[in-house]
């Protein structure tokens, strides 16, 4: 076959064409619509109340799978209530990847750490355990909530699972 002028204005009017009909099918007929979420969404309340129905049905995967599915999952709060999830499924380690990331963020106030402390003990991970209780008595002190006898409590549990190592 001979490439002569006509022909390669032939291929290049071909090309075009189907560039043209790309570009369009590209920014025309293309469904851009983010896909409707599965898992019903709440805030707040209706959040906690619709968790509350899960635990009471001893449904711990649902709890996870809600919390998941929700826009608002990276939220201290949601978060917070995902680590609680895990924990009352029994699946500590992620419980305490949860409360890790929240933890260096400085999302976690004493209690929420006293808890965090709490779930490395029943995974048996000692030391971050003494690590969160310690952190959890210097984090009530700095918040003006400084009860004496917590704060010797967390400390107490904190030698309690050095002791352990």
């Amino acid at each position: 076959m001979r490439w002569d002028k006509k022909n390669a204005l032939i291929g290049l009017g071909i090309l075009v064409v189907l560039l043209a009909a790309g570009l369009l099918w590209y920014f025309v007929f293309r469904n851009d619509a983010p896909p409707a979420p599965t898992t019903p969404q709440y805030s707040g309340q209706q959040l906690v109340d619709e968790l509350n129905k899960r635990y009471g049905a001893n449904d711990f995967v649902g709890a996870i799978e809600l919390l998941k599915g929700q826009k608002s999952v990276d939220t201290p709060e949601v978060q917070l209530l995902l680590a609680s999830a895990y924990a009352n499924k029994g699946d500590y380690k992620e419980s305490l990847v949860v409360y890790s990331k929240l933890d260096s963020s400085g999302n976690l106030s004493a209690e929420n750490t006293a808890s965090a402390a709490e779930v490395a003990e029943k995974a048996k991970d000692y030391q971050q355990a003494a690590g969160y209780y310690d952190r959890a008595a210097s984090r009530l002190e700095k918040e003006g909530n400084y009860v004496q006898d917590a704060s010797l409590l967390y400390r107490q549990k904190a030698e309690e699972m050095r002791k352990k190592l």
